[in-house]
């Protein structure tokens, strides 16, 4: 697979489409246009499609694939167009979040970590997986698209691109999954020899003697200040801070 060669078909692509679109709205260059706006849009139909044949071994590539296809799309984007570049802005910076995430799953302690600082409850959760930036960046991406699908007037080749590209997320998505549930899988093995994941909120630490009489001490301090005792709230703040 040449991944260079697959960017660098995505970033062309969508400067045919552009290119088509502009001449289309040149007196007499509009066969010209028609033909490389049809170009463009199979070329990125078909570099697309191949894309997504590698989602689970190579989810980098597809989400970097989208990436540049979104900047380049930026780039060529008319700035009076404040709806369009506010919505490709924020399609790049899901992208961006995405490849985040994707390098803390790669590193399997990091993301122990990243997995422990996520709520379990359900809307926290997808399929039990921390529902992290990936997981948000696919939904949110697919929905962006969905609305475009909306747009009237839309021909065949500009639909079947848009469902191509949403499909490629839904594959993304449903492969970061299953490397989430590798990583996780992998590390309660080690700890627990087990391959469960267990994902019941983990109970907290019980202090030791010196913390709760330390704790205790701080919250009569915090009560005498509070209730009045002839100091202030700072002034006992200050005490106990040179104590």
């Amino acid at each position: 697979m040449d991944r260079d060669g697959l960017i660098i078909s995505v970033i062309e692509s969508e400067m045919l489409i552009d290119e088509g679109r502009k001449w289309l709205d040149s007196e007499g260059f509009e066969a010209e246009g028609r033909m490389s706006y049809r170009l463009g849009l199979q070329r990125a139909i078909e570099a697309f499609g191949v894309i997504q044949t590698h989602a689970e071994t190579d989810l980098e590539l597809l989400v970097l694939a989208e990436h540049s296809y979104l900047t380049q799309e930026l780039q060529l984007c008319d700035p009076a167009d404040t709806f369009g570049v506010n919505s490709i802005t924020q399609a790049i910076a899901d992208c961006d979040d995405a490849l985040l995430a994707l390098t803390a799953l790669n590193d399997p302690n990091l993301y122990r970590g990243a997995e422990m600082t996520h709520p379990h409850k359900a809307k926290y959760r997808y399929k039990e997986m921390p529902r992290d930036a990936f997981h948000i960046a696919c939904i949110s991406h697919r929905a962006r698209i969905s609305n475009s699908l909306r747009t009237t007037g839309l021909n065949l080749l500009e639909k079947e691109l848009l469902k191509q590209r949403s499909a490629n997320f839904t594959s993304a998505q449903a492969a970061y999954l299953e490397k989430q549930k590798a990583v996780i899988a992998l590390l309660d093995s080690a700890q627990h020899g087990g391959f469960q994941h267990n994902t019941a909120r983990p109970s907290a630490a019980r202090p030791s003697d010196a913390q709760s009489n330390e704790m205790q001490n701080n919250n009569t301090k915090l009560g005498n200040a509070l209730h009045g005792d002839g100091h202030s709230l700072t002034s006992n703040a200050k005490k106990s801070g040179s104590e």
